[in-house]
């Protein structure tokens, strides 16, 4: 009869042991999961900055040929 407990005790430690290992093993995950999807997104914000900032560059430089032109036209009225 004392074997039998003996090899339920060491059972029960063996599962809850068991247990705390993978509940440990499955927060170590979820956390290393969510870093990488919060990396992700830090990397997608910063590529659509990068993006967006070519984009405003462009838009100054046509902007800046328009005005050139207006002041060309601008000139050539005066001088007429």
């Amino acid at each position: 009869m004392k074997k039998l407990k003996r090899i339920g005790q060491i059972s029960l430690a063996a599962i809850l042991i068991g247990t705390a290992g993978t509940i440990i093993v499955a927060a170590i995950t979820a956390w290393a999961t969510s870093n990488s999807k919060i990396t992700e997104v830090r990397l997608r914000a910063e590529r659509t900055e990068i993006t967006e900032q070519l984009h405003y560059k462009e838009l100054v430089k046509k902007f800046d040929d328009i005005d050139k032109r207006f002041d060309k036209l601008e000139d050539l009225i005066k001088n007429k």
